[in-house]
């Protein structure tokens, strides 16, 4: 596991949202899902692979690996205590580089444009 990686109940964290991450709907009963950013090496344990999606937005993402730097991006805004760029992109068996900081940042401020256009 990587270092500074905090282990936490992922019923306890998922109660702490209520829409959905990407498109910011609530989620129908019985509510949103907690995606992991990574598949497999231990991530369904470990807060900082963890976003919160509708079943749409899930099922959009699941196939989608263009999706990483904009759920990389709403972690770092929505849950930072959690956020670990680097030992996300480690988790998935990449340089730790391979998505850098830049690039979450540019997919923030494309988040935040096509909010602000009201999309």
């Amino acid at each position: 596991m990587a270092e500074g990686i905090t282990l936490m109940d992922r019923t306890m964290w998922k109660q702490r949202w209520s829409t959905c991450w990407l498109c910011g709907r609530i989620p129908p009963w019985p509510g949103g899902q907690v995606h992991e950013i990574v598949a497999g090496r231990g991530a369904a344990n470990i807060p900082a692979c963890w976003t919160f999606l509708c079943q749409s937005c899930h099922e959009a993402v699941q196939s989608q690996r263009r999706f990483y730097p904009v759920l990389l991006a709403r972690k770092r805004v929505l849950d930072p205590t959690n956020y670990d760029r680097v030992a996300v992109t480690t988790l998935r068996g990449r340089h730790k580089d391979s998505v850098t900081e830049d690039e979450v940042s540019a997919a923030a401020a494309a988040m935040e444009l096509f909010k602000s256009k009201g999309a």
